[in-house]
């Protein structure tokens, strides 16, 4: 909270009152024509308003006690917070990672949008469609390495600005969206194909998305699908055989779509991986992908579905993680031991998870 020390007088008054109405009175008294030793907006690069609230949430305790159920509390995130962090911001030159909350402003009332000229992380949890921030931000911010976003805000204005900040970045290297994700949105990544290494995207509709553009992507190397949904993939993934990105990792956690669209995604992109994460239930679809001539029925783990797995292996893959869920340890090892005498000798790592219902999880690695 030394920052506030470098705060001119009008801003230090502001967060006087401000302590006033959260009920902090007779201790809303701040040096006034302090000489820091430092300017501290100079130094500042990584700016996370999580860290910052807990750090002003602490300082106030030296004064009284707060809880979670304090209205104290709330005075104190609805009002001080906004305003801390509206000060600092104006200040500062240098940012470089910028984690915010817009409703963590006052309407919001940024004025020196500019000063996010050096800005090469962004990640904003979106909520409203009155954020005058992303507006300035285009014109502005074009230093971007990753961009990390929320909303379900779908009007057209608003995604032309954010499309347009896509567009700006200079080597934009990570994307990662939640629910927002359309043809426009792909159109704007294409401008930054020549950077572009990793993508996230999280309770995202295919169900009205065309990937012509995505197989553009030349230099992808990270694809993960998270709570994502698409009812009628038709054939709208067979583009993705014609790919121009060689996949490194693909990971799948939770969709809720066809279950024959993982297959798909697998034989289209799986020839490149030396990764594959399956946070969900392994069908069968899924495991003839990665098994030749595995069996169609089979209810648990087998040592000759495990066996094929290992035999079948790509020898591009050099570090792997068993998961087993099962109630007999022994059993456990003996599939483990299986996997491990008739694996490639390329593998450099390979551990197991034995999920036990009755003790804690515990791992085996070599």
């Amino acid at each position: 909270m030394t920052y506030m020390l470098s705060f001119n007088e009008e801003e230090i008054s502001r967060l006087e009152d401000s302590m006033k109405f959260c009920g902090y009175e007779s201790y809303g008294k701040i040096k006034k024509d302090y000489t820091t030793l430092f300017d501290y907006s100079r130094f500042l690069k990584t700016y996370n308003y999580k860290a910052i609230n807990l750090t002003i949430f602490r300082w106030f305790m030296n004064f009284t006690v707060l809880n979670y159920y304090n209205t104290q509390k709330d005075k104190i995130i609805c009002n001080f917070c906004p305003l801390f962090h509206q000060l600092i911001i104006n200040r500062c030159n240098n940012i470089e990672q910028f984690t915010i909350n817009l409703d963590s402003f006052i309407k919001p009332k940024v004025t020196s949008t500019k000063n996010f000229a050096d800005l090469e992380a962004l990640l904003l949890p979106l909520k409203g469609f009155e954020k005058k921030l992303l507006k300035n931000l285009t014109l502005h911010c074009s230093n971007l390495k990753g961009i990390n976003f929320s909303t379900t805000n779908n009007e057209p204005i608003f995604v032309e600005n954010f499309c347009t900040i896509i567009q700006k970045q200079k080597k934009l290297e990570e994307f990662i969206t939640q629910h927002l994700f359309n043809d426009k949105i792909i159109s704007s990544l294409e401008y930054q194909k020549q950077s572009l290494i990793s993508i996230e995207l999280s309770c995202v509709d295919f169900s009205e998305i065309s990937l012509d553009n995505f197989i553009d992507l030349h230099n992808l190397k990270f694809l993960k699908f998270s709570n994502c949904s698409d009812d009628d993939p038709l054939r709208r993934y067979d583009i993705l055989q014609s790919a121009s990105f060689k996949l490194q990792k693909l990971e799948f956690r939770s969709n809720h779509w066809d279950e024959s669209v993982e297959p798909m995604l697998i034989k289209y992109l799986g020839p490149s991986l030396t990764s594959l994460s399956i946070h969900s239930t392994v069908t069968v679809p899924i495991v003839k992908k990665l098994i030749i001539n595995i069996p169609l029925s089979f209810g648990t783990y087998t040592s000759e579905m495990i066996t094929r797995l290992a035999n079948n292996l790509s020898i591009s893959t050099d570090n792997i993680t068993l998961k087993f869920l099962n109630h007999d340890r022994a059993k456990s090892l003996h599939f483990f031991k299986t996997f491990f005498e008739n694996a490639h000798s390329h593998l450099r790592k390979i551990g197991s998870f034995e999920y036990n219902w009755n003790e804690k999880s515990s791992f085996i690695g070599c």
